[in-house]
C-alpha cells in the first residue's frame, strides 16, 4: 500500500497543475456551433406549422425542419454563419453569426432566439 501514495500523490499533482496552466486537453466530443430556438413573437412558444432552418457558411449548406423550435446547428464547426429561418404565416427571419474556437479548434457555442413575425392573412 505504501508503494501507491507516492503515485497517487504524484497524479493528483499533475492533474492539479494540468487545470491551472496553459495547457488545454482536447477530447473527441463534438459540439454544436449554434443552439437555435424559434418561438412566435407574441406567444413566446414554437409555431405550431413546420419551421426549416437553412444554416450556411463559406464551404457548406444545412437545412433541419421540425416544429418543436429547437434546432442544433454546425455540429463541430466554427467560423461566420447566415441563418435563415422559413415557417408558413410568418415573414422569414434571418441572422449573421460568428462562432469562434477554443484552442482544441472547437466551436464555442452561441444560443441565438428567432422571434418570427406573424403576417397578416
Amino acid at each position: 500500500m505504501r508503494h501507491r501514495q507516492p503515485l497517487v500523490a504524484a497524479l493528483t499533482m499533475v492533474i492539479a497543475g494540468a487545470c491551472g496552466s496553459s495547457t488545454s486537453v482536447c477530447t473527441l466530443v463534438a459540439y454544436n456551433a449554434v443552439g437555435l430556438t424559434v418561438v412566435d413573437s407574441i406567444s413566446g412558444q414554437a409555431p405550431s406549422v413546420p419551421t426549416t432552418v437553412l444554416f450556411s457558411g463559406a464551404t457548406f449548406r444545412d437545412s433541419l425542419s421540425n416544429t418543436d423550435g429547437m434546432y442544433a446547428l454546425g455540429v463541430g464547426r466554427s467560423g461566420d454563419f447566415t441563418i435563415v429561418v422559413k415557417a408558413s404565416g410568418y415573414s422569414d427571419w434571418s441572422q449573421r453569426a460568428r462562432v469562434s474556437a477554443d484552442a482544441c479548434g472547437k466551436p464555442k457555442p452561441v444560443s441565438i432566439t428567432a422571434r418570427l413575425q406573424r403576417v397578416a392573412p
